[in-house]
């Protein structure tokens, strides 16, 4: 169980990772995201090395298969809504 909420957590932070290097959303100014817009190749390094983790933890809980379907399915859920909610989150101010 709590590889499970390691793994959605890590592939929380490995898509906000990617979304930050493109150039078409709107993006937030945190430090943190700030840091991923100025380092795009570094963001995208450690956004994709994160995604890996988290399948690779994933099918290790719950095997191949049902792993991958998994993250599959997290994947979606965690990029539609940082896709939705980011840009209201930016407006905010």
């Amino acid at each position: 169980m709590y590889i499970l909420l390691a793994a959605t957590i890590i592939l929380i932070a490995g898509f906000y990772a990617l979304y930050n290097t493109s150039e078409k959303a709107v993006l937030q100014k945190d430090i943190a995201s700030v840091w991923l817009q100025r380092n795009r190749s570094v963001s995208k390094i450690i956004g994709i090395l994160s995604l890996l983790v988290a399948f690779v933890l994933l099918a290790f809980e719950q095997g191949i298969g049902s792993g991958i379907l998994t993250g599959f399915i997290l994947l979606m859920t965690v990029a539609c809504l940082i896709i939705i909610l980011s840009p209201l989150i930016s407006h905010k101010h």
